[in-house]
């Protein structure tokens, strides 16, 4: 009886060794996944804070003198401009992190559905 023990306890072993290992690659796709959604949350917060930096510049000086219609309407020309563009890649760079953090799903669910 102990001679059919050994060969199923290492079948056993086997085959937790081998989920162990597939649950670690799992996962270490998972850690890259947020990694990358880290760096790309961070330079969202770069790019917005470099923007409210610069529009506060331009402020500052359409404020310097404010008999100045026409430097004031320049100013705010180009708070509108880099604020627009901001709000673009703003939206570009939250399309990316859910995109990245929700692509496996995604296409698990069209393979069990069968598209392609």
């Amino acid at each position: 009886m102990s001679m059919w023990k050994f060969p199923y306890t290492c079948l056993l072993i086997l085959l937790i060794s081998f989920a162990s290992f597939v649950m670690c690659i799992v996962y270490r796709r998972r850690l890259r996944k947020v990694a990358r959604a880290i760096r790309i949350a961070r330079e969202l917060y770069d790019t917005m804070l470099q923007t409210v930096q610069s529009c506060k510049l331009v402020v500052d000086d359409a404020l310097e003198r404010p008999d100045d219609t026409a430097r004031m309407r320049l100013a705010l020309e180009k708070l509108s401009t880099w604020l627009g563009q901001a709000t673009q890649e703003g939206q570009q760079a939250l399309n990316s992190i859910s995109s990245s953090l929700h692509a496996a799903p995604k296409a698990r669910n069209m393979i069990a559905r069968g598209k392609r």
